[in-house]
């Protein structure tokens, strides 16, 4: 279960719809949220962080995709909770089934406060 008090680190290319998750996040008591569009940025705060943060990452980044910023950022957090979100889910399935993959859609913030409560 995620808690309101887990950091919690979005990461989108497109910043407005980062910053869109953060702020639904926030109005939903949510306290500790950072969003990045930046990859690298995003990996490097990972980094520093004490302890695993919660990870929603886009799939389709320019830099790197969110399977590959999950990975790396498993690296320094083996336990990290990591969700991908992204407008097909079937191509991130081709790719791997080993992560909780949620659609860009209008019912996006209802399948992510359910797997908040579910991991």
């Amino acid at each position: 279960m995620v808690s309101k008090t887990d950091d919690i680190v979005i990461i989108d290319d497109v910043e407005a719809i980062g910053e869109m998750v953060k702020e639904q996040l926030e109005m939903m008591g949510f306290l500790k949220i950072e969003s990045f569009s930046d990859p690298f940025k995003a990996i490097e705060a990972i980094k520093r962080k004490n302890k695993s943060p919660v990870i929603i990452t886009d799939y389709e980044i320019p830099q790197k995709n969110g399977l590959q910023i999950i990975s790396e950022a498993r690296n320094y957090h083996p336990g990290i909770k990591a969700v991908v979100i992204t407008q097909d889910p079937k191509e991130v399935f081709k790719k791997s089934n080993k992560y909780e993959v949620i659609e860009k859609d209008k019912n996006m913030f209802e399948h992510l406060m359910i797997w908040f409560k579910e991991c």
